[in-house]
């Protein structure tokens, strides 16, 4: 059993060298949103997502499509794809060091799990992008978002994480605006249909 744990936030700012980090494009819909079940084309590749129910946690699993397999599927999404560009971003560009941290704010000790289980990792595809929970020496990964058409204005990032004990002590960087981890009209899913 694969599992997602992952925050989100708005963002406030771009960093000034966007452009000098690693991007794709996505094209993203959903043929079910209770459970999620997405088709995304990431750059060259093509996936099929199931994601279960919860916010900071889900369970996910991915699965390869071929381009037909996506265009036969994408064509019988409901509500609007999603455009973004994504930016992969090491947060030890921006992570104040753990001597530095501020605790962990009321919001999410109000969400959070009491038993954290370390170790859970994503089973996201690797399609060349950095899967934040898999790198091997704990280094985090950014991943910014930078909607198009409709939704153009909305940039969100999310960041990835072992485990939930580390999710919920994690300080963001200070272009980071509002944590929306348990704000459901920030989800892709939600999004697409609204």
């Amino acid at each position: 059993m694969g599992f997602e744990i992952e925050r989100k936030w708005l963002v406030r700012e771009l960093p000034e060298d966007i452009e000098s980090f690693p991007h794709k494009e996505y094209i993203q819909g959903y043929l079910c949103t209770e459970p999620t079940v997405r088709v995304r084309r990431e750059g060259d590749e093509y996936v099929l997502t199931y994601k279960g129910a919860g916010l900071l946690k889900r369970e996910e699993y991915n699965l390869p499509l071929t381009k037909e397999a996506f265009d036969h599927l994408v064509s019988k999404c409901d509500g609007k794809l999603i455009h973004k560009t994504r930016y992969f971003i090491p947060v030890a560009a921006f992570a104040k060091p753990a001597s530095e941290e501020m605790p962990v704010s009321e919001e999410m000790n109000r969400h959070a799990v009491s038993h954290c289980q370390e170790g859970a990792r994503s089973k996201r595809a690797d399609h060349g992008a950095p899967d934040a929970a898999a790198d091997q020496k704990g280094k985090l990964t950014i991943e910014l978002d930078i909607y198009k058409g409709e939704l153009s204005g909305l940039i969100t990032a999310e960041i990835e994480f072992p485990s939930e004990e580390e999710a919920l002590l994690f300080t963001p960087p200070k272009w980071f605006l509002e944590d929306v981890t348990y704000a459901p009209e920030y989800k892709n899913s939600y999004l697409a249909l609204h």
